[in-house]
């Protein structure tokens, strides 16, 4: 969550959870729908990474010792989320996002 305040809800899996600025987390679903109530008017702006399963399966099990059950969970699919233990990006992400809001991307760069 980059801007803004919502309630998400995951059917399942979270009720109404609140996101505030700074949160994010590692959230698997593959049955269920998002729905997000904005909380404050103004800007928001939610940023979301889908990744293939056998591709996060891949990146969990090679990663650390501490991610492998949940790559059990991807090929069982079996739904998880993994909040963030604190809220709050590093700089570079911080860059990252604003650059990237603020240019105009060339229609490839755009649908991605």
């Amino acid at each position: 969550m980059l801007e803004g305040h919502i309630l998400q809800t995951r059917e399942g899996m979270l009720d109404q959870y609140h996101c505030r600025k700074g949160y994010h987390n590692i959230l698997f679903s593959p049955y269920t729908m998002e729905t997000n109530q904005l909380l404050s008017s103004g800007t928001h702006r939610i940023f979301s990474v889908y990744v293939l399963p056998a591709k996060m399966m891949e990146l969990f099990a090679g990663y650390l010792e501490e991610m492998a059950p949940f790559a059990e969970k991807l090929a069982k699919g079996e739904p998880f989320v993994l909040h963030a233990p604190v809220p709050g990006l590093t700089n570079e992400l911080k860059n990252f996002f604003d650059n990237f809001w603020a240019r105009t991307l060339p229609p490839t760069v755009g649908r991605l």
